[in-house]
């Protein structure tokens, strides 16, 4: 259902996945085995506290990290290093990863982890996305997923539309925090480079219709 709810919510602005892949797979087809079974065949992994370690400090990163808690829950560095090799094993040339900046410090160990069961990581270009905060009447709109307080991507295109949303996420490189100006977006004058770039579209188009 939340698959489904997400690719709808993709498809109000012009996003299509082709293929969606559930990390539940990674445990019914025993991914996460296979990957704790090489970690251990090459003595990369030792047990800790209750926990599963990946020796990190013997393959060029600061210190070692857990990839199954004490609680058997893997963290994670587990799941992505699994999926990574799903990946390399439907043969893509190129993977690119799109992640959120909390999870800048994580996907060097994957890489790692990766790296030392001997898969190209030259192939992972790995882009970070920053964080998006809303502002409305010049107040930053304070969000908390715990406290259920958020505005969800179809609030925004519901309040602003569907092309304001688009234009607004892409105006900005990825790797800048982004402040989406709710009332902004909204205005329909010239303030709004969205509404300024509609004008000036449908003025061309006025102009080469008469030239015809």
């Amino acid at each position: 259902m939340i698959f489904a709810d997400i690719a709808r919510t993709l498809g109000t602005i012009g996003i299509k996945f082709e293929r969606f892949y559930n990390e539940n797979t990674l445990y019914q087809d025993k991914k996460i085995e296979d990957v704790l079974k090489r970690f251990k065949e090459k003595n990369l992994s030792y047990e800790k506290d209750g926990a599963l370690w990946l020796k990190l400090s013997e393959l060029g990163n600061e210190q070692d990290k857990v990839i199954v808690k004490s609680s058997s829950e893997p963290t994670y560095r587990l799941p992505d290093i699994a999926y990574h090799i799903t990946k390399f094993e439907r043969g893509y040339d190129l993977i690119i990863d799109i992640f959120g900046s909390d999870h800048n410090a994580t996907y060097p160990d994957v890489a790692a982890g990766l790296k030392a069961l001997d898969y190209d990581t030259s192939k992972i270009k790995v882009l970070i996305h920053q964080f998006v905060t809303i502002v409305e009447n010049g107040e930053i709109v304070k969000m908390s997923t715990r406290k259920a307080n958020y505005i969800t991507l179809d609030e925004l295109v519901e309040e602003a539309g569907r092309d304001v949303v688009r234009y607004f996420f892409n105006m900005r490189n990825i790797s800048s925090h982004m402040n989406f100006d709710l009332s902004l977006a909204k205005k329909q004058s010239d303030e709004n480079p969205v509404f300024y770039l509609q004008y000036a579209h449908a003025r061309i188009c006025s102009i080469l219709k008469m030239g015809n």
